[in-house]
């Protein structure tokens, strides 16, 4: 058996005759047009002679599985810049500072320290003048993504939650191909989470940081089973999972609608020292006021609905297994 969102239209059957130790192959292509962690089988089998006086029936209970996976497209493709504030971020913090990784000069202003003067430099434009150094550490990202039915849109709640689960993938992608530890929380819904004492499936799964493919991978093994939640309210989970995270850590969050109860929880995190994107994929929200709010407590946001991406087909989810 296969699961719908599998099967092609054409049902897979088949006759055929063997001879005695004869062995064939049967292959079927499986059309794999949604994201989704899927089970295969059991496989059922009959066999008998032309006459109809023997039937033998066989089935196979043990199943194979099928990943697929979302669909991973260029940060370009979704109105994002290409350079955004990941990772390694920026301090004006001299205790940051790496003599070995020299920027240029500059002019000498008071403060600064005599052992940084480039006096060769200084010698030939005729005044003071300093090295400059690449004030950069390296930090963690982790990609919150929300998917509480409630916080989106009742007519583009599947739309925009695809888009959502297709944008953090392409969040992940980007961060790995750039070198950087990333890590994925998520309120959604895991059918492979494991129950907790009281019965109940847990919530919140939290996937740390780290650096490589297997890093990728493992995020896109739970991007293509993770499903919309109920009652999962994503600020809750803001504040319940990030103490877990390194300290100044960046937090991609990707969420439906930005409503006033996540600020609170949006100040909070920049209190605590971490850098937060926040990325939006409801079309109906009056986002310029949310980036003005965003604005003032450091907060950089974007909003990431085009009626071009769905004309050519970006929302579209799968082709990756």
């Amino acid at each position: 058996s296969l699961p719908s969102e599998l099967s092609s239209p054409n049902f897979f059957h088949r006759v055929l005759s063997l001879w005695p130790r004869e062995r064939v192959t049967l292959s079927y292509p499986l059309d794999c047009r949604r994201r989704g962690y899927y089970r295969l089988g059991p496989l059922a089998l009959e066999a008998g002679d032309l006459l109809g006086t023997i039937r033998v029936s066989l089935s196979r209970e043990d199943a194979s599985t099928v990943v697929v996976y979302p669909r991973i497209i260029p940060l370009s493709q979704l109105g994002l810049p290409s350079r955004t504030p990941y990772g390694s971020i920026r301090s004006k913090q001299r205790i940051f500072e790496d003599p070995s990784r020299v920027l240029g000069v500059r002019d000498y202003v008071p403060g600064d320290s005599l052992r940084h003067v480039a006096w060769k430099t200084s010698a030939i434009v005729g005044r003071l003048q300093v090295k400059r150094y690449q004030p950069a550490i390296a930090l963690d990202t982790t990609i919150l993504l929300d998917l509480d039915r409630s916080d989106y849109s009742q007519m583009r709640v599947y739309v925009a939650s695809e888009l959502a689960i297709v944008l953090a993938a392409s969040l992940a992608n980007w961060l790995v191909e750039h070198r950087q530890a990333v890590g994925l929380c998520t309120n959604g819904y895991d059918p492979l989470a494991e129950e907790g004492q009281d019965g109940r499936r847990e919530y919140g799964t939290l996937l740390e940081p780290r650096k490589g493919r297997g890093a990728l991978v493992r995020i896109l093994d739970l991007l293509a089973r993770i499903q919309l939640a109920e009652g999962q309210e994503f600020a809750a989970l803001l504040q319940r999972q990030t103490g877990r995270l390194p300290w100044g850590s960046t937090l991609a969050i990707v969420t439906g609608r930005v409503g006033d109860a996540l600020f609170p929880a949006l100040a909070g995190l920049r209190r605590a020292g971490f850098s937060v994107v926040l990325y939006s994929v409801d079309p109906s929200t009056a986002f310029e006021a949310i980036r003005r709010r965003a604005a003032l407590i450091g907060v950089t946001s974007y909003q990431v609905w085009e009626e071009a991406d769905l004309e050519h087909g970006v929302l579209a989810v799968g082709g990756q297994t």
